[in-house]
């Protein structure tokens, strides 16, 4: 475990593991209908002293600060949007999986058009869903 701070606390997602320290993470997921927290263990290559927690928390920072960095701007059209996200997941996932997405993608773009992310609400989602359910039998 990470050293303490001299007030006896540890600094906050910064833990100690085999000498070394580690910028723990915790990230909700959705798996098979429920919530549940997963930790991520990033290694810092620092050695598990009291120095070195400092700059531990200082990677902690800049990963999280990072993070926010890679937020989608709210005010794109849903289209580009998907466009964004498909070409991400186009080099993680095999070709006929993307084939899939790509012909779902286009349902949605075609029933959403040019709306922006923010006026997108959760009425209009169930909306889409029922629009496949019905005349598509999905």
């Amino acid at each position: 475990m990470a050293r303490p701070k001299k007030d006896g606390k540890r600094a906050t997602g910064i833990q100690g593991k085999k000498g070394f320290l580690y910028v723990v993470i915790s990230q909700k997921v959705l798996r098979n209908g429920s919530h549940s927290i997963e930790k991520k263990w990033i290694s810092t290559g620092l050695p598990d002293t009291p120095d070195n927690v400092k700059k531990a928390s200082e990677i902690r920072m800049r990963l999280k600060n990072s993070n926010k960095e890679n937020l989608i701007d709210r005010n794109i059209t849903v289209s580009d949007y998907i466009d964004h996200i498909l070409a991400k997941k186009e080099r993680e996932i095999a070709n006929t999986t993307y084939s899939s997405y790509l012909y779902q993608s286009n349902r949605i773009k075609k029933y959403f058009g040019d709306m922006k992310l923010k006026d997108l609400c959760g009425n209009m989602v169930e909306g889409f869903l029922d629009d496949l359910f019905i005349s598509h039998n999905l």
